[in-house]
């Protein structure tokens, strides 16, 4: 009987699953048998010696998953770690985009058009990810109702921006912007040359392409 449950363990990988996915079917499984186990339906044709067979079985196969899924987590943190910008560059570039936002504003204000409109978006997006590390969608789902309704903090002396449309909203809630004034009035300098630029006033989002539709991450 033990044979039949390793068969399915290796079939699991030869279907190209990774080791954590094969433990939560392996997981999935082992419970269910222990449900049954300790009250078995009258409709169970199986024994208790042969469900308590099969509870040990997939105890053994259990602890074989372990050293896998382990080096598999290693190798996953590994490439994760590899990818993550140094905070030095992070630093430099937010530093370098705060330098440039005010001229990028001042030469958007005398030349409302589509290229400096780019160059605006490009620099303060880069500054928010510096800061917050959110997901372009987040950025890109930014309203500007959500933007002008910043909740002002006087304790921290920041504005506090609550993004509500983002794909884990169901999980973690609303994303959060926090802004100092200098930053906040930013977004409020861009917004008082928002409906001479390219698509009007009619966009809600924040970052808006000129064809009023949301500028993409």
């Amino acid at each position: 009987m033990g044979l039949c449950f390793y068969r399915w363990v290796n079939s699991l990988r030869a279907a190209q699953m990774k080791e954590t996915t094969v433990k939560h079917y392996v997981d999935n499984f082992a419970q269910f048998i222990d449900f049954i186990a300790e009250a078995p339906p009258q409709s169970c044709r199986l024994s208790r010696n042969v469900l308590t067979g099969v509870r040990r079985e997939m105890k053994g196969i259990r602890k074989s998953l372990k050293r896998g899924v382990a080096l598999h987590q290693t190798k996953v943190k590994a490439e994760k770690e590899e990818k993550v910008i140094l905070k030095s560059t992070l630093v430099a570039c937010k530093e370098k985009a705060a330098s440039h936002i005010p001229d990028a504003l001042d030469l958007l204000d005398s030349d409302p058009s589509s290229k400096n409109q780019w160059r605006f978006y490009r620099l303060f997006s880069a500054y928010l990810a510096c800061l917050f590390g959110h997901w372009g969608g987040v950025l890109q789902n930014m309203t500007i109702a959500e933007v002008m309704g910043a909740k002002y903090s006087h304790s921290e002396k920041a504005y506090l921006i609550n993004i509500t449309s983002h794909k884990t909203n169901h999980v973690y809630g609303p994303a959060q912007i926090v802004l100092n004034k200098d930053e906040y009035t930013w977004a409020l300098r861009f917004l008082e040359v928002k409906d001479k630029l390219p698509g009007g006033p009619q966009p809600s989002s924040f970052f808006s392409h000129p064809r009023r539709t949301p500028a993409r991450a």
